[in-house]
């Protein structure tokens, strides 16, 4: 009983030094940079006579708690976020090409395009590392789900990408640079068999 008292008084006293030091704040990012990466059946690529796949953009809104790690100059990060990720898509199936005689409308450079917009929830874990002054650099993983996927519509919803990133600590804020590497099939549609996000994206965290 002393035991498990002293270890219950224990795990307090931690708790509350842990609490004292962690900081928290809104977590804002966005950015131009990504990449769907994609992968057709062989059936669809043998019925497709071209396609384009363009990423658009990204923007996120989430709140950081960053957690110190004694003796060493570390600290986890916990990022709860809500996001986007803005792609188009385009393609133009043999099926549909026009017959000799069918009107100049048909011939149309693709059959289908849509301008897609998929949501999402995640929560990033990293480990990171101050490597000198105020410039630091992680790893972790990101498990996100797309809750809402609009214009080309994904089965798919799950995904765990690899983060790594970079950070630059200005005192009231931090700068940061972080790149999300989709490991999972989180994209399946009628066109694409599957596919994942590869992006990059700017952010401040405005600690409280």
């Amino acid at each position: 009983m002393k035991k498990l008292l002293t270890t219950f008084i224990t795990y307090c006293l931690v708790a509350i030094s842990v609490s004292a030091q962690m900081k928290s704040g809104i977590l804002i990012g966005g950015g131009p940079w990504g990449k769907v990466n994609t992968k057709f059946s062989s059936e669809m690529q043998a019925e497709l006579t071209r396609y384009d796949i363009t990423y658009k953009s990204n923007m996120m809104l989430g709140y950081r708690f960053r957690i110190p790690l004694y003796d060493i100059p570390a600290f986890m990060d916990i990022d709860a976020m809500i996001g986007l990720n803005n792609w188009n898509s385009e393609y133009k199936e043999k099926s549909k090409t026009p017959e000799p005689g069918d009107t100049p409308q048909y011939d149309l450079p693709y059959n289908y395009s849509a301008q897609n917009n998929y949501f999402y929830g995640a929560v990033a874990v990293t480990a990171n590392y101050t490597l000198f002054n105020n410039f630091s650099a992680g790893l972790g993983v990101a498990p996100t789900y797309w809750f809402s996927t609009s214009g080309e519509e994904s089965s798919k919803k799950v995904d765990i990408p690899l983060v790594a990133k970079i950070g630059y600590n200005l005192k009231y804020f931090e700068l940061g640079l972080t790149y999300k590497h989709g490991l999972m099939n989180s994209i399946k549609t009628d066109y694409i068999q599957s596919g994942n996000f590869r992006d990059v994206q700017v952010s401040i965290w405005i600690p409280f």
